[in-house]
Formats: C-alpha cells, structure tokens, sequence
C-alpha cells in the first residue's frame, strides 16, 4: 500500500503497509512500520474534508467512491 496524495497531506507513493491474505480472501495489512518499536506517536489534524472514519454509519466503499 503506498500513499496517493489524494488529499494533499502526504506525497505519493509513500510505503504505508503491504498487503497479505490470511486465507479464503482475507486481506490484512502488515505495516511498513515496525510498531513495536515506537516510542512517540504524533497524531496531525489536516482539516481535511471528505474523509470518513471507519466506524461512521453509511460510510461508503472506496469502489462506490467515484
């Protein structure tokens, strides 16, 4: 998984995870970042608009999108 820049927030074509199916279509994400080794997490409010979390109620599929 790479970034888009879609939204203007971070260049495109960053390493974000890779994707791996655990069986019968599956898909999970192993992240690029090795997480048990962070010791400091900064979380950035862009502002952006249009992003919808994932628990929102009636959030679309990114297919239904375009």
């Amino acid at each position: 998984m790479l970034t888009s820049a879609e939204a203007n927030a971070f260049p495109a074509g960053l390493l974000v995870g890779t994707v791996r199916y655990a069986g019968a279509g599956q898909p999970q994400v192993d992240p690029a970042a090795n997480l048990e080794r962070l010791e400091i997490v900064r979380i950035f409010d862009y502002g952006l608009g249009g992003i919808v979390p994932p628990e929102a109620p009636g959030r679309a599929l990114v297919s239904d999108r375009r």
